[in-house]
């Protein structure tokens, strides 16, 4: 009796581990979209620390210290300055182990809770290298994040209604309706008039019922896009742990009927006009940028740096508003019905574009701020970064060594090459005194094949172009 009580627990742990890894997967394959910029394992690691919880991992994501620093070096990642390999940092080391934590605490909640099973023993611990050891062997086989691959639970369950359909037939439709099942399906049936699907005979009572009562509501459809309508609902909704009423699944018909269709296209209206806009846009910034220039004080329209990085913190606040409407969205949408690919993912789509004006804005201001100092020193071979970002910095670095060798070629003739100082200071003002921007900038010259010296920490000397 003890045996078999200790295995129903057994049992138990091992369903609620499958559930939590179901969840999570679903969580993570979400944060993805939001945060398509974001590492695959970086998003993880949130996750977990946040227990899962998708709003709270939102929240995480959206610091703008986070987004902003450099992500934790692979293992067989190389120093940016000596090429050596890198022992894991104190931060990532200390992420690790509260994960460990969390993990152990879960675990052990989840025993308790199954005590009345137990044969009156003590439940043996478990140690964390276990977990470690999980972690380790994840990051070492992670690859580079597929947005096929999100997709493959909803290919897995349409192909059981339509076994004789390739499963990459069944995938591009999916990706074509962006993960929702219901689209998919019927997208489905409209490439192939014939295809029908194969269900079990009281799933096919609720098909006929289904489709009866969306007809006597949508009345502006025909009669073969109802039945592929509510044949995607049958889809969607099928699960081995709920089933939902016909009353129900009729709701969900006609809230897809009512608002996919006009999302898709106002969305498709909205792409089409960024993508005019942007073809038609005048570049930014001209071949030699005009901000570099300091004999142009009369003709340039000067920006402050302080407007432009308010109104990119607007926006930023605007955004990250947005992030959070869109997981909550989610959350509660989730295991619903087809609205989880609806709502969500509409709000994360308005975050995004935010999210690029912002950046538009604070690099008017790291422009500006360059502009000031060149103008303050009358130096226009210098190039200040204090106040900038990393992201910033590298764009800046490329657009003030660009337009200083050009420059350079043109005037070689009448005097020698004068170096362009960058300046990056030494990080006092960084998070535990380590400046950021300086061996970024430094890895960036090299990679482009810029000769560099560093007279002293903090300052680059660029003087040309290295000897192939």
């Amino acid at each position: 009796a003890h045996d078999l009580q200790g295995s129903v627990t057994s049992s138990d742990d091992y369903d609620d581990d499958q559930s939590d890894d179901a969840e999570s997967q679903q969580n993570l394959e979400f944060l993805m979209v939001c945060f398509p910029n974001v590492d695959r394992q970086a998003l993880l690691t949130v996750l977990q620390e946040q227990d899962n919880n998708i709003e709270r991992a939102t929240d995480i994501l959206l610091n703008d210290v986070f987004l902003e620093s450099d992500l934790p070096p692979a293992k067989n990642s190389t120093s940016s300055l000596n090429g050596d390999d890198e022992e894991l940092s104190y931060r990532e080391a200390l992420r690790l182990d509260q994960i460990e934590k969390r993990k152990a605490k879960k675990k052990a909640d989840k025993k308790d809770k199954g005590v009345i099973w137990s044969t009156g023993n003590l439940p043996y611990a478990s140690t964390t290298d276990q977990y470690l050891d999980e972690d380790n062997s994840a990051a070492a086989t992670t690859t580079t994040a597929n947005a096929w691959k999100q997709y493959d639970g909803h290919v897995k369950n349409i192909r059981k209604a339509f076994p004789a359909t390739a499963p990459s037939t069944i995938l591009g439709c999916v990706k074509t309706c962006r993960g929702n099942v219901i689209a998919a399906v019927r997208e489905l049936m409209r490439k192939d008039t014939r295809l029908k699907p194969m269900f079990h005979w009281t799933t096919m009572s609720e098909l006929e019922q289904l489709e009866h009562a969306l007809k006597k509501i949508i009345v502006d459809r025909p009669p073969e896009e109802i039945y592929r309508i509510a044949t995607g609902v049958i889809i969607s909704e099928r699960s081995d742990t709920t089933k939902p009423t016909v009353e129900k699944m009729t709701q969900i018909g006609c809230d897809f009927a009512l608002t996919f269709d006009r999302e898709q296209q106002e969305l498709a209206e909205r792409m089409a006009l960024l993508k005019l806009k942007k073809f038609n846009a005048v570049p930014d910034l001209p071949a030699v940028p005009e901000y570099l220039l300091i004999d142009n004080a009369d003709t340039y329209s000067e920006d402050d740096p302080m407007t432009c990085r308010e109104k990119a913190s607007d926006l930023i606040m605007e955004r990250n508003n947005l992030y959070r409407k869109a997981a909550e969205a989610y959350r509660r949408t989730k295991n619903k019905g087809p609205g989880e690919g609806g709502v969500a993912f509409y709000y994360s789509d308005e975050a995004r574009q935010l999210d690029t004006q912002a950046k538009n804005w604070n690099l008017k201001a790291a422009r500006a701020l360059v502009r000031k100092e060149r103008l303050r020193e009358q130096d226009d071979h210098l190039v200040d970064l204090h106040g900038l970002t990393v992201a910033e910095a590298k764009i800046l670095i490329q657009e003030g060594v660009n337009q200083w060798w050009s420059r350079s070629q043109m005037q070689i003739g009448r005097k020698g090459i004068k170096p362009l100082k960058i300046v990056t200071g030494v990080g006092r003002h960084s998070e535990y005194g380590e400046s950021k921007l300086l061996p970024s900038a430094l890895k960036l010259l090299k990679k482009e094949g810029w000769r560099i010296e560093t007279p002293y920490p903090g300052c680059i000397l660029v003087k040309g172009i290295c000897a192939t």
